[in-house]
């Protein structure tokens, strides 16, 4: 009888375990795959790309819902800009062509 109320413990506790471990995945933010055609440009023709006032292009592929994350793809000619005050966001950036 002890052998057999330990191992329901240990499945319970398994269990109650492996179900919270489920519910903390669903929660997890990963962001959206981008396709090598979008990649190459065809990105830029989705029907929520934005054209900035500068000509460049910006298409945003995925927004968190408290707004803090996103992804997606930008494309601009050459600029110049002089940051004179703190950014005010961390920022990954991968360059497919062009450099800063």
């Amino acid at each position: 009888m002890e052998l057999t109320m330990s191992l329901i413990i240990k499945i319970s506790l398994i269990t109650l375990f492996s179900i919270s471990s489920m519910a903390h995945a669903a929660d997890v933010i990963t962001p959206s795959k981008i396709t090598k055609d979008e990649v190459a440009g065809k990105i830029f023709e989705r029907p929520g790309m934005i054209t900035e006032e500068s000509g460049a292009l910006d298409v945003r592929t995925m927004l968190s819902s408290d707004r803090k994350f996103d992804t997606g793809m930008y494309k601009a000619g050459a600029s110049r800009f002089e940051i004179t005050e703190p950014y005010g966001v961390d920022e990954f950036m991968y360059f497919i062509k062009g450099s800063v």
